[in-house]
């Protein structure tokens, strides 16, 4: 039998897996929650799907299934968000990643593409500290992009980075007659206290008018190629870490 081509994920066979025997999985984690008026309930899910296609197009790694409920109560109230606890992400992601410990892989990347997922940082803390065999990462991929947006910003939830892509991967989906600037007089703290409803009239945190599917097009480009390299290089530098002990 020989070697499937990239990408590995869960349309290959049992048999295709087990020939390949990939030495890293790949956990994308997304959200299901509203972006304003103009973005779909799936905004999260669709741009860590895309950025994580893109990686196991580039690398042997075995790209799992993507966790589209997550951490998303600060939207509650919002139609069309749903989420579970903290401790049951937790636990999810934990058994995810011991079954396929199971089948000998001990490298694991877990890809988070929702900021309200505080809790998968220690999630990977509490693997790596339990488990000596596993090595666990956090992929966060976010990297410097102020040269492509009009308005760049570091809170991101419906503004002009989001907005431009899912304009790159999924233009229908986009009501751009409907997006509406906005930036609340609140940090992202203040999720702690209150849902986002309360905090600004169009749930949008920037100007999502500015986006544009090319700036969408570029940003996620770079940030497939500069998650790649952060695999590649966390992992070696890892190795050579825990060779010295």
């Amino acid at each position: 039998m020989t070697t499937p081509l990239l990408p590995l994920d869960s349309s290959r066979t049992s048999d295709e897996l087990a020939a390949a025997a990939p030495e890293i999985a790949l956990l994308p984690v997304g959200a299901t929650e509203q972006h304003s008026h103009h973005l779909p309930c799936s905004t999260d899910t669709l741009v860590g799907d895309y950025i994580c296609d893109g990686i196991a197009r580039r690398m042997p790694i075995w790209r799992l299934p993507t966790i589209a409920i997550t951490i998303s109560h600060m939207h509650r109230g919002s139609a069309g968000s749903v989420w579970v606890t903290n401790e049951t992400l937790a636990r999810y992601i934990k058994d995810v990643v011991l079954s396929v410990r199971h089948q000998g892989v001990r490298k694991i990347v877990i890809g988070n593409f929702h900021g309200g997922n505080f809790i998968v940082r220690p999630v990977a803390q509490d693997l790596n500290r339990d488990y000596d065999d596993l090595t666990v990462i956090l992929l966060e991929p976010e990297v410097d992009t102020s040269d492509i947006y009009d308005h760049p910003s570091t809170m991101r939830h419906a503004e002009e980075a989001e907005t431009s892509a899912v304009l790159a991967i999924a233009p229908e989906l986009v009501h751009m007659d409907l997006a509406r600037d906005e930036t609340p007089p609140y940090t992202q703290s203040y999720l702690l206290y209150a849902p986002f409803r309360k905090l600004g009239r169009h749930c949008c945190w920037g100007t999502p008018t500015a986006g544009t599917a090319e700036k969408g097009r570029l940003a996620l480009e770079r940030r497939i190629e500069a998650s790649v390299r952060f695999i590649q290089e966390t992992f070696a530098k890892i190795d050579r870490v825990k060779s010295d002990r």
